[in-house]
């Protein structure tokens, strides 16, 4: 692990097309640390998935979707914050960017995709 401090910009960073939710920016990931990730992804059609160890949270930066987090679907648009706790089966649609912060770190083996969860 790093023991300095780190400074990314997002043009610097390699975006990944992440089957689960779209396509992300991971400015920092479990490599960088174990405390927590920082990515920034665009949402427009994600997959149903949950997370056995890693609670998640949802800062939306620009555009409109919906998320359907557990039993509950909410509308999300800019100021939006979502915390989703570990086990909670979650996906978004719609056209939007957001702020994802992973605690512990989110890493692969983490995820976990919900059969039949990938339409409305």
């Amino acid at each position: 692990m790093e023991t300095r401090p780190l400074v990314r910009h997002l043009d610097d960073v390699t975006t990944v097309v992440h089957s689960a939710c779209g396509r992300s920016v991971r400015v920092f990931t479990y490599r960088d640390s174990d405390a927590a990730n920082l990515h920034v992804t665009t949402i427009r059609e994600a997959q149903l998935h949950y997370h056995e160890r890693c609670t998640e949270f949802y800062y939306v930066l620009e555009g409109a979707g919906t998320m359907q987090v557990g039993e509950e679907t909410v509308q999300v648009r800019p100021g939006t914050a979502v915390l989703i706790p570990p086990g909670t089966p979650h996906r978004g649609w719609g056209d939007f960017t957001t702020v994802v912060f992973g605690v512990p770190a989110w890493d692969e083996a983490d995820e976990v995709i919900v059969e039949g969860g990938g339409s409305r």
